[in-house]
């Protein structure tokens, strides 16, 4: 590794040009009402993921607003960091789909001096947990941590030569086309399974009936949380499951992951399989699992269970359903606490299909779901792969030959 250098990103931005390391407007430069439907697209935090660009996300501003702010221009093929969190100063490459685009205010512009770097070898780099960790340790912040241009500017990459560079960032790049592949795949899944959710549960076919949550479930707790409330935590195989908020996964419909609990908290605790489990704080009110397993639950979670006339998976879709969410929001709103509870949403009325046909739409709303993890599970074996093969290659450890 003695060929490797170390530099600043200072020192990688382009010399030739002056916005080359950049950072986006004061939020007093670029105001809400200059938002437009067409125009120039601006880079919001939302788009920059861990990685790969993120699209749904699309707002506008008009041209003459872009010229205004010409040094907060960024360009195809050109790396976009964040300033905050989630995780801090994470990077993606600006796709080619426009001219020019206008980054926001957390977003800071790097232009690869590409005569002595690979712009996608430092994007990488820049992703690496060596790298991120560097970024971590000097970010401000206590709920979400936030890094400057200036702190940013002088944090290092370590580079070999640039024939070697290209090597590595052709590496990387292919897993993360299989990587994007995945992605890709499961967003167009994912369209579909809201479409079909949407068109299944609509309750517009005359057979089906109006009743309220009560009589189609029960609540097997809805206690107010204890002052010990707590779970024991335990690597003992013969230990209780246990599920916390954190637990339920949105990408995730089955709770896969879980905590260990030496001892029972309440039994009034305890669900079943093929219990929903139903998250009561408002702000996970969106969080909402089946149960695949028997175990304990947080007192910040409400396990509901099918009455005889309902299919417990039927009953799960129809409790995640954004219709049913959004009257559970509304039914809990005047609560003094911030969580609802099993009085707000019992009384909800919904349109319910006999059980041969809720078990029939359940059925095909699973095997959605079932190919969804397929896609999810594979997708994160390549990142694992993607994140071994990296951390020998940015570290020198593994050389390739060129």
């Amino acid at each position: 590794m003695s060929d490797w250098t170390e530099f600043s990103l200072g020192e990688i931005a382009d010399p030739q040009d002056r916005y080359s390391f950049s950072g986006g407007p004061f939020g007093s430069n670029l105001k809400r009402e200059e938002y437009t439907s067409s125009g120039i697209r601006i880079i919001q935090l939302q788009n920059i993921g861990d990685g790969h660009f993120k699209n749904d996300y699309k707002i506008y501003t008009s041209e003459r607003k872009a010229d205004e702010l010409m040094s907060c221009n960024i360009f195809p093929r050109e790396i976009i960091l964040s300033k905050m969190g989630d995780p801090v100063a994470r990077a993606v490459i600006i796709p080619c789909s426009e001219e020019r685009y206008l980054m926001a205010s957390d977003g800071i512009r790097l232009k690869v001096d590409e005569s002595r770097f690979d712009t996608f070898f430092i994007l990488n780099a820049i992703n690496s947990p060596e790298f991120r960790s560097s970024a971590e340790a000097v970010a401000v912040g206590t709920t979400r941590k936030r890094i400057g241009l200036t702190t940013l500017k002088k944090l290092t990459i370590s580079a070999p030569p640039l024939p070697e560079q290209r090597k590595i960032a052709e590496i990387i790049s292919g897993i993360d086309r299989t990587i994007a592949r995945y992605l890709q795949k499961r967003e167009k899944l994912s369209k579909l399974r809201s479409a079909l959710r949407s068109d299944l549960l609509s309750g517009r076919k005359g057979s089906w009936g109006m009743s309220d949550m009560e009589w189609l479930s029960g609540t097997l707790q809805d206690i107010a949380r204890p002052a010990n409330d707590k779970w024991i935590p335990s690597q003992n195989e013969n230990s209780i499951p246990y599920i916390g908020l954190e637990h339920i996964l949105p990408e995730n419909p089955k709770v896969a992951d879980h905590g260990k609990s030496s001892e029972v908290i309440s039994t009034k605790n305890k669900f079943k399989k093929g219990d929903t489990l139903f998250g009561k704080l408002r702000p996970y009110l969106q969080k909402v699992a089946f149960a695949d397993f028997t175990g304990i639950c947080s007192t910040d979670i409400i396990p509901i269970r099918a009455s005889a006339e309902t299919d417990p998976a039927f009953l799960y879709y129809l409790i995640s359903s954004p219709k049913v969410i959004a009257k559970a929001i509304e039914s809990s709103a005047g609560n003094v606490m911030p969580r609802a509870s099993w009085q707000d949403i019992r009384g909800i009325e919904i349109a319910i299909p006999p059980l041969p046909e809720q078990k029939k739409i359940a059925e095909i709303l699973s095997g959605v779901d079932h190919q969804m993890a397929t896609l999810l599970d594979a997708e994160k074996k390549y990142v694992s792969l993607k994140q071994a093969i990296a951390a020998d290659l940015f570290s020198g450890r593994k050389r390739v030959s060129v």
